[in-house]
């Protein structure tokens, strides 16, 4: 009997250890997935609305490019703005993969301060199908693109042409799903006065008129 007893205690203090085991390896997940959603939530959050010049009480520069694409309009704003190109908040919105890969990377490489946002700027939050320029779907080198893929700041013309969110659009080809992100309301977020310098460029393929209909008419926006 004493033996049987003995066992059972034995077993029981097994189970018991396992269970131990158990719940501390689930919280241990459970912890380590909140604290994986709240840094995803941050990153969101950080590549949407990063102040990159430190506060000085200074009236303050921001450059907003919508279609950045390769970034040859941020390259022309460096070349205007030569003496003060680094006091400049740069954010340059450009959705199509094809342009980080290519360009923006390396953008972002030789000036870390400029915040590379891979959206869509639209009037609303979501996912969208963005139509790549027809013919320039499976381009694996630069040099496929026009103009043999230079990004120039004099030119007036984008070497990968444009890529659309219209499916009717002429230069639309395969599509690709991609984030839109409602401009008017991130705009806000940068909290701009009547004192800052203000400069945003719009080139998104005639999305830019529902986002202008928006901000003119939106009466609670104090940016305009």
């Amino acid at each position: 009997m004493g033996i049987t007893k003995n066992a059972t205690r034995k077993s029981s203090n097994a189970n018991l250890k396992i269970v131990v085991v158990l719940v501390a390896v689930s919280l241990f997940f459970f912890v380590l997935l909140h604290y994986e959603i709240s840094i995803s939530k941050k990153a969101k959050d950080d590549i949407l609305v990063t102040t990159s010049v430190a506060k000085t009480g200074k009236p303050r520069k921001v450059f907003v490019d919508l279609g950045a694409n390769c970034g040859n309009s941020y390259y022309r704003h460096r070349k205007a703005h030569k003496d003060d190109a680094d006091d400049w908040e740069v954010y340059l919105w450009e959705p199509s993969p094809q342009m980080h890969h290519f360009y923006l990377n390396d953008l972002k490489e030789e000036y870390p301060s400029v915040n590379i946002i891979p959206y869509a700027a639209s009037v609303k939050d979501g996912e969208m199908e963005l139509f790549v320029h027809e013919g320039q779907e499976h381009v694996t080198e630069k040099t496929q693109f026009r103009m043999q893929g230079e990004c120039k700041a004099e030119s007036r013309y984008n070497p990968s042409g444009g890529t659309t969110l219209f499916a009717g659009a002429k230069v639309a080809g395969d599509p690709v799903s991609v984030k839109v992100v409602n401009f008017p309301m991130w705009l806000k977020k940068l909290n701009l006065n009547e004192d800052d310098k203000f400069i945003l460029k719009l080139d998104i393929e005639a999305a830019e008129f529902e986002i202008l209909e928006q901000m003119l008419w939106d009466k609670d926006d104090n940016n305009l």
